[in-house]
This record gives C-alpha cells, structure tokens and sequence, in this order.
C-alpha cells in the first residue's frame, strides 16, 4: 500500500477590519482625486456651451451707456428700481426698447409697442443662452405717469411672437450698435 504524502496548503492570511477600512479609504481618496473633479470640468464645459456671446457685449454697452436715473416710468412694472436702464426708439414705427441691466447681471429687455398698448419682455440671467420671456398689455397712468402691465403671461420661447422679438431686437441692436 503505498502511504499518502500530505501536501501543506497555505490558505493565506485571514484579512483584518483594519485591511478592509484602510482598503475602502484609498478607493474613496482616489474617487475624490479623479472622479469628482472631472464632473466639475463636465459642468464648466456645459455652462460655457450655453454662454451666448452676445449678452456680455448688451451688458457692457448697457453699463456704459445706461443711466441709474432714467425716468421710472417702467420701473413699477418691470422692477427696475436701481437699475440701470436705456430707452431706446427702436426706429421701426412705434416700438420702444427699454433695456435694463441689474446689479446681478440680469439684463431685461422690453419692447413696448406704443399704438397697440402691447410689450413683449425678454430676461436673461448670468450670459445664458436660456431667455425667459413674458408678453402682456401695457396701461398708462395718467395720475402717477407710470405704465402698468395686465394681463401678463410668462414663455419660455415656445411662442412664435417671442423668438421674433428676439430676433428683432438683435437685428435692431446690429443695425443701430454694430453688435
């Protein structure tokens, strides 16, 4: 009979609670080294796509050009109270622009057709390629010499009258600013 020869089978070393933690720790550091800082510049990168060029330029040529005391005849409607604002005869009929530049960056801009007691309204906040809009009758008060709005609405440019204000405003802003 031939006799067996036991082989010695080294199962390892058991592993520790402190091997483990120590183990999780340097995944979590390097997720914090590698992984986090690349959904950052994600983010940048998606930010910058939706910055239109064009908002810097309105809002710098509002900074120099806008007045902190220009007539407050809008300025209940639209909130524009510290604002600076530039009123502008746009030269097509009876529209009047009334731009405003805020103390955060947000540009408003307002297109009032005078004959029809109509405006269309325009906000942009940080440079964004999202415009908000709002559209509505404008009422004059003889009384307080202010202007009124009633029945506004607001749009996120899905109405057709909103993206052809838009349009029409930086055709005007190019023909009348060269920008």
């Amino acid at each position: 009979m031939s006799r067996r020869i036991r082989i010695p089978r080294d199962l390892g070393e058991a592993i520790s609670m402190e091997n483990v933690l120590s183990l999780m720790v340097v995944l979590f550091v390097l997720r914090m080294l590698f992984f986090i800082p690349l959904v950052n510049l994600d983010r940048m990168s998606l930010v910058k796509a939706q910055t239109d060029e064009y908002w810097p330029k309105l809002s710098d040529y509002l900074m120099t050009h806008g007045d902190s005391l220009a007539p407050a005849s809008y300025n209940s409607s639209f909130g524009f109270d510290g604002n600076r604002i530039l009123i502008s005869e746009s030269g097509q009929g009876d529209i009047r622009y009334i731009e405003s530049l805020n103390l955060d960056g947000t540009i408003t801009v307002v297109e009032h057709r005078m004959g029809a007691g109509r405006f269309d309204a325009m906000v942009v906040k940080g440079h964004s390629s999202v415009v908000g809009f709002s559209f509505g009758a404008l009422r004059w008060s003889s009384g307080e010499q202010v202007w009124f709005t009633t029945n506004d609405s607001a749009d996120y440019g899905n109405r057709p009258e909103s993206v052809a204000m838009k349009k029409r405003f930086r055709d005007w802003t190019q023909k009348a600013r060269g920008f």
